[in-house]
């Protein structure tokens, strides 16, 4: 039996994990009552006191040990030279993005990083589009390998219609 604790940092990522719950909802158990981690330097104290003021078959007690979660990432690579300025290929590129409700994580030097969440999974992706009169777009997927081909499949065939030179 495991009991994971997954710490979430908005509405949109709390609903993220009810959904994925309400899949597994057969299986999976919530706890009922209240829950918490104790450290073991006081824990002999704290069953002792929890055991004064609640019945036995009122308290189960389960020791923890952290299990490393290992999680396969895959990582998949679209670059494409466009027959286009740069003026217009980084509001098309944006506009993608935006259309797969991706935000902004952080910017390295000239290439930008995106977490999107997908029903199949997370990816992070990373832009770099340089040039001037025609320009190449690299695309650097990482994530979950079904969402990761989904992205890498829609932006590529997105780009290559848009205008891409091959």
């Amino acid at each position: 039996m495991y009991l994971f604790e997954v710490r979430y940092q908005s509405e949109a990522e709390r609903k993220r994990l009810e959904y994925l719950l309400s899949k597994w909802e057969e299986r999976v158990a919530r706890p009922s009552g209240y829950m918490f981690i104790v450290e073991e330097s006081i824990f002999d104290e704290l069953a002792e006191e929890l055991g004064a003021r609640f019945p036995p078959e009122s308290v189960r007690v389960h020791k923890l040990a952290e299990v490393e979660l290992e999680t396969p990432v895959h990582s998949r690579r679209v670059s494409l030279a466009l027959s286009k300025p740069i003026v217009e290929v980084k509001p098309f590129v944006s506009y993608l993005i935006s259309k797969r409700r991706g935000v902004l994580s952080r910017t390295v030097g000239n290439i930008d990083m995106y977490d999107i969440y997908t029903r199949k999974g997370r990816v992070e992706l990373s832009v770099n589009i340089s040039g001037d009169s025609s320009c190449s777009v690299d695309l650097r997927l990482k994530g979950s390998k079904d969402a990761v081909e989904l992205l890498a499949e829609e932006f590529g065939e997105e780009l290559r219609i848009f205008g891409g030179a091959d």
